[in-house]
Formats: C-alpha cells, structure tokens, sequence
C-alpha cells in the first residue's frame, strides 16, 4: 500500500476547517485501485456542503494483495483528528483528476474487502460489456469529435453539456482491455482541462 500524501509530498493547507471526509474510489484496467478522503465544507454563500480539492489521505492499492484491515485502519486513523493537505507545485494531478492517469471513479462500493471491491468494478465493467459493437463504435465516434477551445463559453453551453455528460457516462471505458480506446479517453480528458485552463486565463 503507498500512502500518496507522503510519497507526492503533499503540504499541510492552509483549509483545515470540515464538516466530513468523503471517499472516493478509483481503479485502472489492471485492478490497481486508489482511495482518496477530500476534506468537505460548508459552502461559503450557499447553504450546502461541498468537496473541496484539499485531500485527508490517499492510498494506492492492489485488491489482490491487500490485506483491507490494514488499509481500513489507516483511513479510521487518518480520521480521528484529520489533517488536509494540498500541494500547490502541481504534484498532486494524481489526486485531482485521476481519470487522466487511467483511473475510473468506482461507485457503490458496500464494503472495504476484496470481493466489494471486485464486484463494484465488474458493476462498471458491464456498462460497456453491454454494448453491442454498433453502440460502442457510436460512443467512440462522439468522443473522436472535435472540440472547439471555446467549450466552455456560454455559445458552446448545448454541446458542453453533451460532451460532459458523455464523459460522466464513459469514464468505464477506462477500464476497457483496449489501450486506444482508453488512450482516447484520456485524450479527451485532458484536452477538456485544457480548455478549461484556457477559459480561466481569459476570464480571471
């Protein structure tokens, strides 16, 4: 198990403030797993909890090889009286968009052991094992597709908006045995950052 806080060499934030630490899980196509806790807020203007970008723990794991009661105690230690982290150099992309380095978001995880953990990925990995070849190649063809750099101006709000959504519904295919497929993926991830990053310099 490697603890990403220490070996990214985050820095303690200057946020400490919480309402909770939510988890969120995340696999690559060969199993490799990785469990993030963000730190939570209260909204500043708005009466309602957010994730924030600052990180309580990070662990990478292999499923096959870990023992879950190691890995449970660390995440209820990292816990009791939490610590949130942020690295303001940029080590941290890992943490911040994990889907760039092939890691898919897995969902409804009911308990941290093996076989959870298994059956929340096989639960991904349906998504696209149901698709028939013409479906596929459709899913495929809209993620070929160009995006203009202006994506995220109002004019572009319709095929953003697709386009996100397309996204939200495929990161499964990041699980996919086919590198060019999550090759392409990726690609389109971290073109949509970009954009993005582009929007920001124009607007700040």
């Amino acid at each position: 198990m490697e603890n990403l806080v220490k070996s990214l060499g985050l820095l303690k934030s200057r946020e400490q403030d919480y309402v909770e630490i939510k988890n969120r899980f995340y696999a690559n196509y060969k199993g490799n797993c990785i469990v993030i806790g963000y730190r939570c807020a209260k909204h500043n203007f708005r009466d309602e909890i957010i994730v924030c970008s600052e990180i309580c723990y990070a662990y990478r794991f292999d499923p096959e090889e870990e023992a879950f009661d190691v890995l449970d105690t660390a995440i209820k230690q990292a816990s009791i009286k939490p610590s949130f982290y942020h690295d303001y150099n940029g080590n941290d992309e890992l943490l911040r968009s994990p889907q760039k380095y092939g890691y898919a978001e897995i969902h409804d995880i009911r308990n941290l052991d093996k076989s959870s953990f298994e059956e929340s990925i096989e639960r991904e990995k349906k998504k696209f094992k149901d698709l028939n070849k013409r479906s596929l190649a459709m899913v495929l063809s809209e993620l070929k597709s160009d995006i203009p750099l202006d994506i995220y101006e109002y004019k572009n709000y319709e095929k953003r908006e697709r386009i996100l959504k397309l996204m939200s519904e495929w990161e499964c295919l990041l699980l996919f045995e086919d590198q060019e497929v999550r090759e392409l993926y990726i690609q389109k991830k971290r073109f949509l950052e970009l954009c993005w990053s582009n929007y920001m310099s124009i607007h700040r």
